[in-house]
């Protein structure tokens, strides 16, 4: 999902069309504008590419997929909003051509089982019951995962914490953080720990690490704090 994103649907032009303008600065027209779509097509993985903005996954018993986005900024900032399927990926992107007056939040709510990728460049990303494979890069802001039961977790961050709580022993979990503190609470059982922080501490306490166990915990720190949390019995 990275690079330029040739051929997909584009959004935005719809926006000029609607009656939902906020006023205007040094001539640019700003919007304030909030899209729905309902997804019934079969989809694998939801992959988001996002230039300013935060995302957030919610994966439940359902059918289909809901896709939210609320966007804010100059029309002369904001570039393509756009979704496309390819195979059983649903590909998600929103592009800034300026971070000046540019901001595009996203919502998904999804079935279990889609696995869930996530690029932002300026922006969060918060998951919850995700079940399927997580892989998430973020530059500009922080992971928050809640009840999550994926089998695998990849996630970068380059300045902000990571908070996740695991409610079923991932197969692998690997964090990377250039500055700021990661919180994983882990069910019960043990854990290949492979833990370094460059400058701060480390905490294990009530998480059993075995080196001869096969479920990684990778977590990597160049400043700040790594927890391992003991969570309840899945």
């Amino acid at each position: 999902m990275t690079g330029p994103h040739p051929g997909r649907l584009r959004l935005v032009p719809l926006l000029a069309a609607l009656p939902l303008l906020g006023g205007s600065i040094c001539g640019e027209v700003l919007a304030d504008i909030a899209q729905r779509e309902l997804i019934l097509d079969p989809v694998a993985e939801i992959a988001f590419e996002v230039d300013s903005g935060s995302v957030e996954v919610y994966a439940f018993n359902r059918n289909g997929i809901s896709l939210f986005n609320y966007l804010v900024g100059s029309l002369y900032d904001i570039g393509p909003v756009e979704w496309k399927i390819t195979d059983d990926t649903l590909e998600v992107a929103s592009v800034c051509d300026s971070f000046e007056h540019c901001n595009v939040d996203w919502y998904a709510e999804v079935p279990f089982g889609t696995a869930v990728d996530v690029v932002t460049r300026r922006g969060g990303v918060k998951v919850t019951g995700v079940d399927g494979p997580i892989v998430a890069d973020v530059e500009g802001g922080g992971f928050e995962g809640m009840h999550v039961r994926a089998p695998t977790l990849d996630v970068t961050v380059e300045a902000g914490d990571v908070a996740v709580a695991m409610i079923v022993p991932p197969t692998s979990a690997r964090v990377s953080v250039g500055e700021g503190n990661v919180e994983l609470t882990l069910p019960p059982g043990a854990y290949l720990c492979e833990l370094a922080s460059a400058d701060g501490s480390v905490d294990t306490t009530g998480v059993t690490c075995d080196p001869t166990a096969t479920a990684l915990i990778h977590v990597d720190v160049e400043i700040g704090d790594i927890v391992l949390l003991p969570g309840p019995m899945p």
